[in-house]
């Protein structure tokens, strides 16, 4: 057989399903320092995962840990407001409007005619508007420019007055209700609060699971975010730390080194873009990774392998 050598490391080589090591030591009795049990889940869209559905994990220190995916059973409404806009004659320089996402510090928008505007606040540039429809859509560029990681809330103009500037929050639910303000001297100018925003509502899951409540409409990388703060909200019940990828992956690891970590993800979801590996990797001092199979170079030239068993049982094969 063709058995493919590393240099010598310190440390651990893991590619597919084996892990490579190599150095000087009998692997039955010398190996890496103390190593922490690692793992993977993928996550597709919401819309493929199930109700009811799981994914466990276990840490080989506590109760192995549940987490049931909590599908909506009522969807979640988005909160909405209006702006009313008049023509740039009747707006002075310096005149403001606030919006509030409920998430982020509320923004100032700044109406402009000379050019410059207050620090920290967004310009709506009206030097050479004149109509009301023209401020509105200038009102729906200068908000939609501003951007997500300031502010959750899309403008338009709305499809039968082109002088009204329709708001809606980017995130459907409650928190999104919150208080607007204007400060334009016209009293034909309005702007109304973010309102109507509803929570979605769910059922619950099994007793002693963790509920990874979704919707149903998130995309792999927003399920990604959910599956993270579900387990690294579970506390000292679970010594796995989740990191997402932001890309529809979470690493795992355990916070404990050593072999005890390297237990199975087990799931009940039937869509096979969800995906479980490990957890695995997880060294004593003086042992070799255990839980999946092995290939160990020793630098005087013997190849050891190793079948992945609790046992740990190594066979020389030069």
């Amino acid at each position: 057989m063709a058995v493919q050598t590393f240099p010598n490391i310190c440390g651990v080589l893991t590619t597919g399903d084996i892990t490579f090591r190599s150095g000087s030591g009998d692997p039955t009795t010398s190996g890496s320092a103390d190593v922490a049990a690692t793992g993977r889940i993928t996550t597709p869209a919401g819309s493929l995962i199930l109700d009811t559905e799981t994914f466990t994990l276990d840490d080989g220190n506590h109760a192995a840990t549940v987490f049931e995916f909590d599908k909506a059973t009522v969807q979640a409404i988005a909160a909405t407001g209006q702006i009313q806009a008049i023509p740039a004659a009747d707006i002075s320089d310096t005149e403001t409007f606030t919006l509030d996402d409920g998430i982020h510090a509320a923004r100032v928008f700044e109406f402009d005619k000379t050019g410059a505007i207050t620090g920290g606040q967004v310009k709506v540039d009206i030097s050479e508007a004149i109509t009301a429809e023209e401020v509105a859509l200038l009102i729906v560029n200068a908000i939609n420019g501003v951007g997500p990681s300031i502010l959750r809330i899309t403008a338009s103009i709305n499809g039968v007055d082109a002088t009204l500037v329709d708001l809606v929050h980017q995130v459907p639910g409650a928190a999104g209700n919150t208080t607007s303000a204007e400060a334009v001297t016209d009293s034909d100018f309005t702007i109304s609060d973010m309102e109507d925003g509803e929570d979605a509502v769910f059922d619950g899951v099994t007793g002693g699971r963790v509920a990874v409540e979704f919707l149903g409409t998130e995309t792999a990388i927003e399920m990604g975010a959910l599956i993270e703060a579900a387990i690294n909200g579970v506390g000292a019940g679970l010594a796995i730390t989740a990191t997402d990828n932001e890309d529809g992956t979470i690493d795992l690891e355990n916070g404990a080194v050593g072999v005890a970590g390297n237990e199975n993800i087990t799931d009940t979801v039937a869509n096979a873009g969800f995906q479980v590996e490990g957890m695995w990797g997880g060294s004593d001092e003086g042992g070799v990774p255990a839980t999946r199979p092995a290939i160990y170079v020793r630098t005087n030239g013997e190849v050891w392998v190793k079948d992945g068993d609790a046992n740990e049982d190594w066979t020389e094969i030069t």
